[in-house]
């Protein structure tokens, strides 16, 4: 098995930068205007009890879809 040829402090400087990367292509700011926009509609449209396992899925599928359409409109 060979070596890293990244090891210590150069591998974690490299998943920093990849981390800060995927956070750019992300767009933070936009996918946080979605969520909350959709958050928004999703409580005035309900009635009766608040369904919270719904509103979890709801948001997660918002998040990752948001931060991947983000990054294909930054490949584009």
């Amino acid at each position: 098995m060979k070596a890293s040829p990244l090891t210590g402090g150069a591998a974690a400087a490299t998943l920093q930068a990849r981390l800060a990367d995927v956070l750019q292509l992300g767009k933070p700011r936009i996918a946080t205007l979605v969520l909350v926009s959709t958050a928004l509609g999703f409580a005035l449209g309900g009635n009766g009890p608040f369904p919270w396992g719904r509103f979890a899925w709801l948001m997660l599928g918002t998040a990752l879809v948001t931060w991947g359409i983000n990054a294909v409109n930054q490949y584009m």
